[in-house]
């Protein structure tokens, strides 16, 4: 994403292997989560002319209105924008993809999956990482009884459907307090939390010790 298609022709023509990873739907969608921009509704992949592609473009562009005469103009840059990558997306020696659904997504949109394989994804574990369990043992253990504190994984953006967990916790009872962690620049987001405070960036120690003391803990990712 970003990279022009030319060094992967370099690759291919130097027959250097080159392995993709799967973090949205960016080699069959060019808004890469299957969002369309004019209703955010959810879109099956290109049609056969990419016209919903050119039309999905024109509204990210502010130009919805214009989409009757100016669709059929894009449509044909965007269906070789999306063969273009299918392309890089058949070359690759490996591409991986978090999970079924990942694959089956791509498989329906027409891009070959035979080279595709389905690796969940992980992260480093601190060294410590039985102290931070015992720690947060301890704070489970002081809580009041019934108390429950959830955690949330991921970006701040809409297709996320983090104001989904927001606003069902927003309607719980006053006496109900959150507190959202590392959240980088928690002011470009004024009032989205409601009665959950922010902080700033946390160390992977204190990321780990927060999300073993959750009582349950979100993630988009790609599901």
């Amino acid at each position: 994403m970003g990279l022009p298609v030319e060094i992967v022709d370099q690759l291919v023509a130097r027959q250097i292997p080159f392995v993709i990873a799967l973090h949205d739907y960016w080699y069959g969608c060019a808004n890469a989560q299957l969002l369309t921009n004019t209703d955010q509704t959810i879109c099956a992949g290109p049609d056969e002319q990419a016209t919903n592609c050119a039309h999905c473009a024109l509204a990210r562009a502010g130009l919805p209105s214009a989409a009757v005469v100016l669709a059929p103009v894009l449509a044909p840059v965007m269906r070789r924008r999306n063969a273009l990558l299918a392309w890089v997306f058949a070359a690759a020696s490996l591409v991986i993809a978090p999970n079924e659904f990942v694959r089956s997504t791509y498989a329906a949109m027409g891009l070959p999956v035979n080279q595709v394989v389905v690796l969940p994804w992980g992260m480093d574990l601190p060294p410590d990482l039985p102290e931070i369990r015992l720690a947060a043992e301890l704070a489970r253990a002081d809580r009041p009884p019934g108390e429950l504190h959830l955690g949330y994984v991921g970006s701040l953006s809409h297709q996320k459907g983090i104001h989904v967990l927001v606003e069902a916790f927003n309607r719980l009872p006053i006496s109900w307090r959150g507190q959202a962690g590392y959240i980088r620049q928690p002011g470009r987001f004024p009032g989205v939390f409601g009665r959950i405070g922010t902080k700033g960036d946390t160390s992977r120690y204190s990321f780990c010790r927060t999300v073993a003391e959750g009582g349950g803990v979100g993630s988009p990712g790609l599901i």
